[in-house]
């Protein structure tokens, strides 16, 4: 199922308005030398909603975190298949993901592709990451990882009670021209970051 892009962003300058300072763009294209740090530490119970594509047929870190204690919390990509991670459980899905542009929900009850459920279900183990969630790599114990080369559209997370607590969209701000993700929950910028 696709995504009319122009529609959602039409949706999103709407309902979540940038402040002046930044202009809202239909999408970032990460080039493998690119990446975002959310600040974000992720709960298992969160759930992420993310709609993008990857561009080549490699590993492709769509987002997550692997810490030393062995937690992890990812999706990657590479173009026909998924790998994730939750707690210390990996699972995968051959053949599964297209280079289309497509909507993603990876939460602990598994993974889900344009609302077809791919891989179920995750660890029930109880963690909180000590490390920041990325977005477009995965952090390894503090380094990017897996540097995604695809488009990105928007990311949100929800908790387990089901409540908006990270929205992140492409945007570029007016001062410098800078591109990156603007958190529309508590209203702050994150730049990219060039490897």
């Amino acid at each position: 199922m696709g995504v009319n892009m122009s529609s959602r962003r039409r949706l999103l300058m709407l309902e979540n308005a940038l402040p002046l300072e930044y202009i809202l763009r239909t999408n970032i294209s990460c080039n493998g030398s690119i990446y975002f740090d959310t600040g974000y530490l992720v709960h298992s119970s969160d759930r992420i909603e993310i709609c993008g594509r990857v561009s080549t047929a490699q590993k492709n870190g769509v987002f997550g975190v692997e810490s030393s204690s062995g937690n992890s919390f990812y999706f990657i990509n590479d173009g026909k298949n998924a790998i994730v991670g939750h707690g210390h459980l990996t699972s995968e899905c051959q053949g599964c993901i297209s280079t289309d542009i497509s909507n993603f929900v990876f939460y602990n009850s598994g993974l889900s592709v344009d609302d077809t459920v791919l891989i179920t279900p995750f660890s029930n183990k109880e963690f909180k990451s000590d490390l920041p969630l990325f977005i477009g790599a995965i952090n390894k114990n503090g380094t990017p990882c897996e540097l995604e080369r695809g488009t990105f559209y928007y990311l949100k997370i929800y908790n387990a009670k089901g409540v908006l607590i990270r929205s992140f969209v492409p945007c570029t701000r007016n001062s410098d021209g800078e591109q990156g993700l603007y958190e529309l929950v508590y209203q702050r910028f994150h730049p990219k970051i060039s490897v």
